[in-house]
């Protein structure tokens, strides 16, 4: 059974309408139709996690019984302290589901330095491209670390986490820096 089937079958065992499982994940008509007839063969991570949450159900349960759960997997989730700090390059070339593991078994704090490090390289990826549009790798990963930082924002954000504000925290340490020396 496919992704299209397991929500329309989800759908219909929660008695709800195509207008009211749209309504209730934030879609169009249209784009959800299009999904449940299975036009829409690889949708967008988020569009699956509202899907789950507006059938109460897990984002696994949608994707079937290829995804395992990060409860269940045998293997552990990557290290992202190490991984992190290692390169981005794990982050970026692995699939939605995988990352999604990373997701949910790692800490608030290990999230903010992954967010912290993707959007660094977002930064160093953009700079790239001003110096060379066809650089493809650049592209590529740009547009990865974009949509990965998305995916970590989101998941920290409901989890009830406020990124810090990378200028705000310059200016605190400015102040702070300010302060010592003016105590001297």
């Amino acid at each position: 059974m496919g992704l299209a089937e397991r929500i329309r079958s989800t759908r219909k065992d929660r008695a709800m309408t195509q207008e009211d499982l749209a309504h209730a994940a934030g879609m169009s008509l249209r784009a959800y139709t299009s999904l449940e007839r299975g036009e829409a063969v690889d949708p967008h991570i988020s569009t699956v996690r509202k899907l789950a949450k507006a059938l109460d159900v897990s984002p696994y349960d949608l994707l079937g019984e290829e995804y395992v759960s990060p409860k269940d997997q045998a293997p552990p989730p990557p290290d992202i302290e190490g991984e992190v700090r290692g390169g981005l390059d794990r982050f970026l070339d692995m699939e939605d589901a995988e990352f999604l593991r990373v997701l949910e078994t790692h800490s608030n704090e290990e999230l903010v330095e992954l967010y912290q490090r993707l959007d660094a390289k977002r930064i160093d990826t953009a700079l790239a491209l001003q110096d060379d549009e066809t650089n493809r790798r650049a592209r590529r990963d740009f547009s990865r670390a974009v949509s990965r930082g998305m995916m970590v924002f989101i998941t920290l954000g409901q989890r009830g986490v406020t990124l810090p504000d990378p200028e705000e925290d310059q200016a605190r340490k400015l102040t702070e820096a300010v302060e010592l020396l003016g105590s001297r």
